[in-house]
């Protein structure tokens, strides 16, 4: 394998003419990260003289020949962001009138102009020092380089990319000028010619150039694990594969970018290699991983056990389809998670994840993406209607279970591979995901009882368990609509026991403030409630006598809560109904309100919360384990 690297100043680019392959990925960059990085690295010392200038090391780009020109097989991005740092320049020189420095300027920009573009006499046009052969280059890098051409940009992601880099570097320039004028710009323009440098590595053949981006990248010192698989999978394919695998490629980009999850590619390949392959690893402590972590990902892809599993050695184009048709699940799932409201994408249970485990959670997508490539809606509605009851047991409890979950998840993802039937996943249900809740059942229960509001916090997670409390209360009362969602949003929290109690007396049961803040703050103390109906209590706070709560439940009778209407004695509905029954039975009105009551309607909630958060359609209270299922649960600690 015939090598040949070099360090080149930006102004010995000047004997080549670069090319981006089609196949290669689109430019990314971010204006206020990479881009701004870039301009902070770069600048020199516009006061010193050019002579004093040191060199600065722009990294290292690998190209191989393709006849009179070179395709670039990586550096890409700090390649098209030195070119439009070139377009910049010369555009902040060009109309510069200054008497001491108008010859300079003139043939500075000149020498920028050959630098960026040169003329073919064979051809009888011009040649940029770079295109970008992409499609969603749209030719706008070439309309910068030569503006006297006719183009045809459309605004592509990449394009917006571009422009917003470009941008950056104009305003950037402008402060230069105001503060250095054209010298500095002349002089701005030498440094980046002469002491701006990088290392020129040229390949002999494509396989050559992408073992060498391979091993460069695995190192630490190029791009993620994403673009290395990309380029590993053109490294295994037959040349009259690539084409197949660009398109599957850039349809597995667009998934992502359409569910906004473009600039963390990482996660999903991270969350795919779990689901679907990884089995665990042992760390240097000793404990075992089953959650791949980032920065093995790619030494893991290429390992013995990564080549076998995954067969992307004999055929990359099946495993590029795999990425692609996991991608786009993927982004259903993300979509349907991050749904704050009922679009979504047909998975209800999935924006049901979203709220009870807040709307970025993503541990969840481990277990879904395990199922089979053709696993119904239906079945992973199921799955997830299962899980939204971990996570709300989970929630419940007082330590953080972010991370126990993602290891928990890694862990059963191999039990549910390539499992497609609903009999298939309920039987997993029942035998991984019940038995665990069962186990934390009797904590979750203990700190149910005087579990605070504020566990439940953002707002919107607060109102969708109230919101499902209620629906439950509804459905068992019989006659009752199921409340909208969205309906649900609008309302407000209304504190049963006032915040603010008329002249700071609290009852005499209360021993201090702190005391009365434990009993106000429990979720016991809370319902929803419309907004003109709270805003009517607000006078509502002289705790000397039970009169304040008469006139709350008064207008508690004309909300369309039921939980807030339902606590009055008074309330009834005809004679012998199911609502009566189901107030009967929950013990569910009050003639008076402090401590007690609010303990109370807490076990009252608790009830159903068991009732609401099922699994596989059973309260968690109601199943017993067998010994086989309790050594399981055991063995996943």
């Amino acid at each position: 394998m015939e090598i040949k690297a070099q360090v080149r100043s930006v102004s010995k680019l000047a004997e080549y003419f670069f090319l981006v392959p089609d196949y290669q990925r689109e430019y990314v960059w971010k204006a206020h990260d990479q881009v701004e990085q870039f301009l902070v690295d770069i600048e020199p010392d516009l006061d010193d003289d050019v002579k004093d200038f040191s060199s600065y090391f722009l990294g290292a780009i690998i190209i191989i020949n393709n006849r009179d020109k070179w395709d670039v097989i990586d550096g890409q991005q700090r390649l098209t962001t030195l070119v439009l740092f070139m377009c910049a320049l010369r555009n902040a020189l060009e109309g510069l009138e200054s008497d001491a420095q108008s010859d300079k300027v003139s043939k500075t920009v000149e020498a920028l102009k050959r630098w960026l573009y040169d003329w073919d006499v064979a051809t009888g046009e011009s040649r940029p020092r770079l295109e970008l052969q992409y499609e969603e280059s749209s030719d706008y890098l070439t309309s910068l380089i030569d503006p006297a051409g006719d183009y045809d940009v459309v605004a592509t992601d990449s394009v917006k990319a571009m422009k917003a880099a470009f941008e950056r570097m104009t305003n950037h320039l402008r402060d230069v000028k105001a503060i250095h004028g054209a010298k500095g710009l002349v002089n701005y323009v030498s440094y980046a010619l002469t002491r701006l440098e990088l290392v020129v590595i040229e390949a002999e053949e494509l396989s050559s150039a992408l073992k060498i981006f391979e091993t460069i990248n695995q190192r630490g010192a190029g791009l993620n694990a994403m673009d290395l698989v990309k380029n590993l999978l053109f490294s295994e394919a037959e040349e009259h594969e690539f084409e197949r695998i660009k398109l599957i490629w850039k349809e597995i980009i667009q998934n992502l970018s359409d569910c906004g999850e473009g600039d963390k590619p990482l996660r999903f390949l991270r969350y795919f290699i779990t689901a679907r392959y990884f089995t665990s690893r042992v760390m240097g402590n000793g404990k075992r991983e089953y959650l791949i972590r980032e920065d093995h990902l790619y030494k893991w892809i290429i390992s013995k056990e990564g080549k076998e599993v995954t067969n992307y050695e004999d055929n990359p184009v099946a495993f590029a389809k795999e990425l692609r048709d996991m991608s786009k699940r993927y982004c259903l799932l993300v979509q349907s998670t991050s749904a704050l409201d009922e679009e979504n994408n047909g998975f209800p249970h999935l924006a049901s994840i979203g709220f009870m485990n807040k709307y970025n959670s993503r541990s969840h997508l481990v277990l879904l993406m395990a199922l089979h490539r053709d696993a119904e809606k239906d079945v992973i509605n199921y799955l997830a209607r299962q899980l939204e009851s971990y996570f709300f047991i989970t929630s419940s409890l007082g330590r953080n279970y972010g991370r126990l979950t993602e290891q928990l998840f890694g862990r059963l993802a191999k039990e549910l591979r390539g499992k497609r039937t609903m009999e298939e996943v309920r039987a997993f249900v029942q035998a991984k995901i019940r038995p665990y809740l069962v186990k934390l059942l009797p904590e979750f229960i203990a700190n149910f009882k005087t579990i605070r509001f504020d566990r439940y916090s953002p707002g919107y997670r607060k109102s969708f368990v109230l919101w499902r409390l209620e629906n439950t209360l509804r459905e068992m009362s019989g006659g009752y609509a199921s409340m909208p969602l969205h309906a649900a949003m609008e309302l407000d929290f209304e504190h049963i026991m006032p915040q603010t109690p008329r002249n700071g007396i609290i009852p005499s049961e209360f021993e201090d403030d702190t005391d009365y803040d434990v009993s106000l703050n429990m979720l016991g103390n809370f319902t929803l409630l419309e907004s003109n109906i709270n805003q009517a209590l607000n006078k509502a706070n002289d705790l000397s006598s039970n009169e304040w709560f008469n006139t709350k439940l008064r207008e508690y009778s004309s909300s369309d809560v039921l939980s807030a209407k339902m606590m009055s004695r008074q309330f009834s509905v005809g004679v012998n109904t199911q609502t009566n029954r189901t107030k009967e039975e929950l013990g569910y009105s009050f003639e008076s309100w402090g401590k007690e009551s609010i303990l109370q309607r807490q076990a009252i909630l608790l009830e159903l919360a068991l009732m609401t958060w099922s699994v596989d359609g059973e309260r968690l209270d109601k199943v017993v384990l067998n010994p086989e299922e309790e050594a399981d649960v055991e063995a996943l600690d």
